[in-house]
């Protein structure tokens, strides 16, 4: 989920449920302010309100992993930034070191061009990092619904590897899941927190989509549904959490000029906000100064 103004970034799920509910707060306390000063009340946009409604509705669902996991978010990208460092730990290091190996038999330039051409196709985008946060799939049905092409770029064992880290991070304060548990989520459509209908089969648009259907209401209140996923086409070794890193300090002639002045966590692009810190003071973070605005546009875009 995004809210679409001018200069603004991208925001999570959370983000926009903690947006929503001190925008309402804060019109609880205009009102109060109102009544108080026996002034006339302030009418406001009835579509705006009922798309504001709507939207706290769908994300109070106990189907989003932050409804059981509150210490994981917080209201910061703390999480997000442990998921990345962890996540290229498990499986940039060992793509390292299976180039290494094949330098006894491969050219070093072509050992090089190989390693960070593989390094890119498995980089997450922004977008696909976002949508992980976001709903935090349990299982490999709804990891690949998220993650475009999953099944060209992630062997099955380095798929497992990435649900491994999001139940490490993302789903840290749930009670761990048998196989007999996962088994029968998976079954009932309910994995990830996905919503089962009356007959106990999942909605069609959460399996097809990786996320419930969403809404975005813009300034007149207009609603409408949005099924797509949006899918970035960028470059994915600039803005993902893989480094373009190169092979050992020991194989000089690998390196390029100035590869080794950059290396590791400080020459990632990182997929989550530069704002981060700030949130950790500022527990609304960025949409604290959207707050004075009744007119901000929002996409649910997963």
């Amino acid at each position: 989920m995004k809210v679409l103004d001018a200069g603004t970034e991208n925001l999570s799920n959370m983000d926009v449920m903690n947006w929503i509910a001190a925008k309402k707060a804060q019109h609880a306390e205009e009102d109060a302010a109102d009544k108080k000063n026996k002034q006339k009340f302030k009418p406001r946009p009835k579509k705006f309100l009922k798309a504001l409604d709507r939207h706290h509705r769908e994300l109070n669902s106990s189907k989003y992993p932050y409804a059981r996991n509150p210490n994981v978010y917080d209201g910061t990208y703390t999480a997000m930034e442990k998921f990345d460092m962890l996540l290229t730990e498990r499986l940039c290091t060992p793509l390292e070191a299976k180039y290494i190996d094949l330098l006894t038999s491969m050219d070093k330039d072509e050992c090089m061009k190989r390693m960070e051409a593989e390094q890119e196709a498995k980089g997450l985008t922004p977008t696909e990092h976002l949508m992980l946060f976001n709903l935090a799939p349990a299982g490999v049905e709804q990891l690949q619904t998220m993650l475009e092409n999953c099944e060209e770029r992630f062997s099955a064992e380095e798929q497992q590897v990435i649900l491994d880290c999001i139940l490490e991070v993302y789903r840290a304060d749930e009670p761990k899941k048998t196989d007999g548990d996962e088994e029968d989520a998976v079954m009932n459509g309910t994995e990830a927190g996905f919503s089962a209908d009356a007959t106990g089969g999942a909605k069609e648009d959460a399996v097809m989509n990786g996320a419930e259907a969403g809404s975005d209401a813009d300034v007149t209140g207009r609603v409408k549904e949005e099924h797509e996923v949006h899918a970035y086409s960028g470059n994915r070794g600039s803005l993902s959490p893989w480094s373009k890193r190169t092979l050992p300090m020991d194989i000089d002639s690998v390196y390029r000029p100035g590869d080794n002045e950059n290396l590791g966590p400080s020459r990632i692009s990182r997929p989550y906000p530069s704002t981060a810190k700030k949130a950790n003071a500022e527990p609304l973070g960025r949409a604290n100064r959207l707050l004075e605005h009744d007119d901000i546009d929002v996409d649910m875009m997963d």
